[in-house]
């Protein structure tokens, strides 16, 4: 078994990892239909404010379902967690660059501290501020 410490410096060791693989993204995946990887970039520019299926598969050309399809299919998750992930990323980058935790959420894209801390316990089990203790 872990000791207290092993276990926070392994979770912190996941969670840079998950930033730095959602970082490389784009730069990895060139066999993506156009359409989809100009919705990626459409969602990376459009965190800040709601970033909803509806309107994005209309900026590519592409019906609500079929969107929804191809995005699931090309990138391994449904549309509505990949926008998570992009906030989540986007507010621990924030984090490590030194903001506070308020920063970070608003930086993100997240309503407020609460629904960041939510999120990221709901995706890695534990609360932000014990990572960053």
């Amino acid at each position: 078994l872990y000791t207290k410490h092993e276990h926070e410096e392994a979770i912190l060791e996941i969670i840079l990892n998950f930033v730095q693989s959602i970082g490389q993204f784009e730069q990895e995946n060139r066999n993506i239909e156009p359409r989809i990887l100009n919705a990626v970039r459409i969602v990376r520019n459009s965190l800040h404010k709601e970033v909803a299926l509806e309107l994005v598969s209309a900026q590519v050309f592409l019906s609500e379902s079929r969107f929804a399809h191809l995005f699931k299919e090309q990138i391994g998750i449904p549309f509505r967690r990949y926008v998570l992930w992009c906030r989540m990323q986007t507010a621990l980058q924030a984090v490590v660059l030194g903001n506070s935790l308020t920063e970070a959420a608003y930086e993100g894209g997240f309503s407020d501290v609460a629904h960041l801390s939510r999120t990221f316990l709901k995706m890695f089990g534990v609360s932000p501020s014990e990572v960053l203790k």
